[in-house]
């Protein structure tokens, strides 16, 4: 029996701004979704956090469809 399906992520890296600027970065996330026939339905939270700013949190919610 499947209630729902989790996927987590994490994520770490390096973006090179300007030719002596470079930023570190890294992220954690989290999607729960379900599927209903041809229809799917997910709610995903996202948090990012880099050198030079504060804390970012993104949530999303969708609808997928299979056909």
């Amino acid at each position: 029996l499947s209630v729902a399906t989790l996927t987590l992520g994490a994520l770490v890296g390096n973006t090179e701004v300007t030719n002596s600027i470079d930023r570190d970065y890294s992220g954690l996330c989290a999607k729960l979704s379900k599927d209903f026939g041809d229809v799917g339905a997910y709610v995903k939270i996202a948090r990012v956090d880099a050198d030079d700013s504060a804390d970012d949190s993104i949530v999303l919610a969708g609808l997928t469809y299979k056909f």
